[in-house]
């Protein structure tokens, strides 16, 4: 098979954090890695990737981000037209461009846009609601990343059940435990942080509920005897002012740490570091930062909403993210109790052997030899 990929979120993507991001980096690397029986064409803007992504031998189809967005979402060209003969195209961003000939998939990674358009910019819901209704009525086949998202595209999009696969995110292979205590402390010098702390990953946006977690760390401060700061690793987007004025609201400018993006080699120690990871997102479709720490070893208090739970598993406690008292319980409950911390611990190690990017890699292909009859 020749399988087309449209990899343009590696090059329109300001932070390597973001979900989308990492789900093209990672899965376009390892299917690039372990096949040797298929030809891939990718979709790339001028730069192709950022970072250090194997691309010899395979063909990239590089366009300027204006001529790729003209072509592709105004005109109802075919993809075809741009990269040639494909037997499959696969949209990774919610995006399927107009396929003639070839079979096509998408990758919806949430609905949160037509659920809870009030968490995404105001400009932004209109066109990403048109991107999705039109790229899934065209596809030949959805994947997404959770159940959760599955049963969400089944019910408002009306899709038969039989043409969404779950894939899972995997983990990659940077995450992991850090021992050395030496690394650890040099890394939170660089970013401010001394003594124990607690810590959330991830964009400062609405949907990531971090003014509830702000809130919830001063009454664990000012009840408890943990008087930890709160590290905030992300991107400060447009919710960040918000969140800014509870700080200030609440007088806890010295008690909260905002690094905005860091260096990937820092996260696995961040995170190997932080007393506790608490992750009170109100929507997610996978929710990678909990299976990070769960990774390098850190115990994780989350949301009971959405495809957390999922992720999750037993691996973790499980809170209303919206209950100032019971997030901030549940965090005391963790940091008081060493049995329960070691058990959380142990089981997210053992949970997170469930994801692997490889499997991810895998199981996409089987998808690509299913929808073009090769299996």
């Amino acid at each position: 098979m020749n399988i087309g990929i449209d990899i343009r979120p590696l090059t329109f993507l300001n932070d390597s954090r973001v979900g989308i991001y990492q789900y093209t980096y990672n899965l376009v690397s390892n299917l690039l890695a372990i096949d040797s029986h298929n030809d891939y064409t990718l979709l790339s803007t001028f730069g192709g990737f950022r970072g250090d992504v194997r691309i010899a031998g395979k063909f990239v189809k590089r366009f300027s981000g204006r001529l790729s967005n003209l072509l592709l979402e105004r005109l109802p060209l075919p993809i075809e037209w741009l990269i040639g003969r494909v037997d499959v195209f696969h949209g990774l961003d919610y995006f399927l461009p107009h396929c003639f000939c070839c079979k096509s998939i998408v990758t919806i990674h949430d609905l949160i846009v037509l659920k809870h358009p009030e968490f995404l910019k105001p400009e932004m819901v209109v066109s990403s609601q048109k991107r999705i209704y039109s790229s899934v009525k065209r596809s030949d086949a959805i994947i997404t990343v959770s159940n959760f998202t599955k049963g969400e595209i089944v019910d408002l999009l009306n899709i038969p059940e039989e043409r969404v696969r779950v894939i899972y995110i995997g983990m990659a292979p940077n995450f992991r435990r850090v021992k050395d205590r030496a690394k650890i402390e040099e890394v939170k010098a660089k970013y401010g942080v001394k003594g124990p702390y607690l810590l959330f990953v991830g964009r400062v946006e609405p949907k990531k509920n971090i003014k509830t977690l702000i809130r919830a760390c001063v009454e664990l401060r000012n009840a408890t005897i943990y008087k930890y700061p709160l590290l905030v690793v992300g991107e400060k987007a447009w919710g960040f002012q918000a969140v800014w004025e509870i700080v200030q609201q609440f007088h806890a400018e010295n008690d909260t740490i905002f690094t905005d993006v860091v260096d990937g080699d820092d996260l696995p120690c961040l995170y190997s570091g932080a007393e506790l990871f608490i992750f009170p997102s109100l929507f997610e479709g996978f929710g990678i930062p909990v299976t990070e720490a769960m990774a390098c070893g850190t115990p994780v208090v989350a949301s009971n909403q959405t495809s957390i739970p999922e992720i999750a598993g037993d691996a973790a406690l499980l809170v209303d993210p919206l209950s100032v008292e019971e997030l901030a319980g549940a965090m005391h409950n963790v940091l008081s109790n060493p049995l329960l911390k070691r058990q959380l611990v142990e089981k997210g190690l053992e949970r997170v052997k469930t994801f692997s990017w490889e499997n991810t890699a895998r199981e996409t292909i089987s998808l690509y030899q299913e929808v073009c009859g090769h299996v």
